[in-house]
């Protein structure tokens, strides 16, 4: 208690400094959403609606140090039932079960930079491919760091570090509402977490852009858990009226330490093709197709942490719906138009169809194999005034001997 105290202490005492500094930069932002998940069953089907608000200080740069502290919370103003929040992942989870509003110290961190190279240590909203603040839904997620970024070469970013602990209720198989250790966070077994003891992440990684060509290759080593490897490869170009990129990813996940010599096995590979073009009258046109693992523990990998860097997902439903993805094959084909070019700027309108052809092998529901999982989507988006958005997203999922499920999530915000 005493030390959240001094955290909250810490929190007044910038932001009352703030307001007497000119070069303390404050910012924030309030969200406000609305989801409804329906399964056709009243132990899954949930509403819920809720705001999430952030605040933080950051200080100037004195010789080179810095370092910011920001705070955020998630209130429902009695608007959501809390005892029927089986699909949200927005509110803490309480030790019986119940769900409630919570609030964080989301980022404190203190950092250096000369300008090309740059150390950080403490609470961020860590982002890279497969370990991501993955902000996108009502909650980022935020990471307790030791990071490490260089750009003294030309063309190149080089990254390296430790990731101990992570807090984030969409992507956290803990309690994401308070900050917990990777190994505890992870998808993986009981069994597995406590072997792990605790223990984080290791990272590196390379990222190389020039002209028309980008490479990103990334290593995750989870002690006792599995080792990640992540690449990428992008060409970007333009021909005839239109702009277009053309790339492919790979994906390895293998078991190590304490889980290499447990019950659980992962051991499996993912491998991705992608073309993203827009064409000059604003017709916006995107195709992916990805081939799953035949090797076991996808289950156990498959966007943990954040990583949702794949190219086929769905809007709203991928990884988390009754069936297995080991050695399936997934397609997804989508077409959208940019309004800017009809005068409205910020518009954006997206449909999106994702095709998962399952193998009745692994991916069983109550003793039938399953050979498919369809998702129909569309999203509406509108940036305007510099900082505020709203997104309208509705997603519908058809899957072998399961009722049809429906998602609708109206997210709107505003970011100072």
């Amino acid at each position: 208690m005493i030390y959240k105290n001094k955290k909250l202490l810490l929190l007044a005492t910038l932001l009352a400094t703030s307001m007497y500094a000119d070069d303390f930069k404050v910012s924030g932002e309030v969200r406000g959403g609305y989801v409804n998940y329906y399964y056709g069953s009243e132990a899954l089907d949930t509403t819920a609606f809720a705001t999430v608000g952030k605040l933080g200080v950051e200080t100037p740069k004195y010789g080179g140090f810095y370092g910011k502290v920001m705070g955020a919370g998630v209130y429902d103003f009695g608007l959501s039932n809390l005892d029927k929040q089986a699909k949200s992942h927005i509110f803490k989870v309480t030790p019986d079960g119940s769900r409630s509003n919570f609030g964080i110290l989301q980022e404190l961190y203190v950092g250096y930079t000369d300008g090309k190279n740059e150390v950080k240590i403490g609470r961020n909203e860590f982002a890279s491919p497969m370990i991501s603040r993955d902000d996108f839904y009502m909650f980022a997620n935020s990471f307790e760091t030791l990071s490490l970024t260089s750009r003294s070469f030309e063309n190149m970013t080089l990254n390296a570090g430790y990731i101990h602990k992570m807090a984030g209720v969409w992507d956290s198989r803990s309690d994401g509402s308070n900050f917990r250790s990777m190994s505890d966070a992870s998808m993986t077994t009981a069994a597995n977490k406590s072997e792990a003891n605790n223990a984080g992440v290791y990272y590196a990684g390379v990222d190389y852009k020039k002209d028309a060509f980008k490479l990103s290759v990334w290593e995750y080593y989870a002690k006792e858990l599995y080792n990640t490897v992540f690449a990428q490869y992008d060409y970007s170009g333009k021909a005839d009226g239109l702009s277009y990129t053309a790339g492919v990813q790979m994906m390895d996940f293998q078991e190590v330490g304490k889980l290499s010599k447990s019950a659980t096995n992962i051991d499996t590979t993912v491998y991705a093709a992608q073309i993203d073009a827009k064409i000059d009258n604003g017709v916006l046109l995107n195709a992916s197709v990805t081939k799953f693992g035949d090797g076991d523990g996808e289950q156990y990998v498959l966007g943990a942490w954040g990583g949702y860097v794949y190219y086929t997902k769905g809007f709203i439903f991928h990884f988390h719906e009754q069936n297995s993805f080991r050695n399936a094959v997934g397609y997804k084909l989508q077409a959208g138009y940019d309004f800017a070019k009809a005068g409205i700027n910020g518009l954006v309108a997206n449909f999106r169809y994702t095709d998962f052809m399952l193998d009745d092998k692994y991916s069983v529901y109550g003793g039938r194999g399953q050979n498919s999982l369809k998702l129909y989507g569309a999203q509406l988006r509108y940036d305007f005034l510099k900082s505020a958005y709203f997104a309208a997203t509705y997603e519908k999922g058809e899957l072998d001997y399961v009722r049809d499920f429906h998602g609708l999530r109206l997210i709107g915000g505003y970011k100072f």
